[in-house]
């Protein structure tokens, strides 16, 4: 079951009825629905519908100026209707109407005075990942195992929110751990997709319940005065396994990188 919310995470975008869902994880229709309802309290369909919705929440949230037919389409529903309806059933207001109460009026520092972001380019990547919970004891504790695993030299670790910890409940994110390698080999049902381009990188020490606060910081007071804004909500971290299992994950330096277009430019 969790290789069908792996491929979840990787499709949603497509329309994924629940016959391809059942080939992938090499069961049948009826079987997969039975098994998959049984762990996770609800139907495939109604998981993938609550994906592209927080998908759609997010992009609400950091892409202000993007379309709403945009963020229907980028998160996988058939069309704009269909992704007003569906919202509006499970949160009890339009996609519009949420996105003008989160629009912040606080103005923005002067470009001179901001400070400028910190960019770099990255390649797309595929990696194989695991996916783990988002629990700050938790992750110290797999980051102590790969450290164990593999002494010497190793490469750092990537830590990968699909769903990053705005809005949406720690235990109910999506995020995946995977050595900082690429995967050569054929695609797998553990494996995700890195988009490459330009990142906006910074460093960050805290728990997991103060990353929220710190990215939508940086976006206030680096991204917006700058030529710069948020291209996706994926985001990703660099954790050092061996220099920081003694220090724990809410205690150690983490890179952030945040995905970053040119203001102009398509938002997705």
């Amino acid at each position: 079951m969790e290789w069908a919310v792996l491929e979840m995470t990787r499709r949603f975008r497509e329309p994924l009825p629940l016959q391809d869902l059942a080939a992938a994880v090499g069961l049948s229709p009826h079987h997969f629905h039975r098994l998959f309802l049984a762990a996770h309290g609800e139907t495939p369909m109604a998981y993938l519908r609550r994906i592209r919705l927080s998908h759609a929440d997010h992009l609400l949230a950091a892409l202000p100026d993007a379309s709403l037919v945009a963020v229907a389409i980028e998160s996988g529903f058939s069309s704009p209707a269909c992704f007003s309806r569906a919202y509006r059933q499970a949160y009890g207001q339009s996609p519009g109407q949420v996105r003008a109460s989160l629009q912040r009026s606080a103005l923005a520092p002067s470009a001179s005075a901001a400070p400028r972001p910190r960019l770099c380019h990255i390649p797309t990547r595929r990696l194989r990942v695991m996916r783990q919970t988002l629990d700050d004891e938790a992750i110290s504790r797999v980051l102590a195992a790969m450290a164990e695993q593999q002494p010497g030299l190793m490469p750092p670790v990537l830590g990968i929110f699909v769903d990053a910890p705005f809005h949406v409940p720690a235990a109910q994110c999506r995020y995946f751990m995977a050595w900082e390698r690429d995967f050569a080999g054929e695609e797998g049902r553990d494996v995700l997709t890195l988009p490459g381009g330009y990142y906006a990188r910074l460093e960050f020490t805290g728990p997991t319940e103060a990353l929220g606060r710190a990215i939508f910081a940086f976006h206030d007071q680096v991204l917006l005065p700058s030529a710069y804004a948020l291209a996706s909500t994926l985001f990703f971290e660099r954790l050092h396994p061996q220099q920081d299992r003694a220090q724990g994950y809410a205690h150690c330096k983490r890179e952030l990188f945040l995905k970053v277009r040119r203001k102009g430019e398509l938002v997705i």
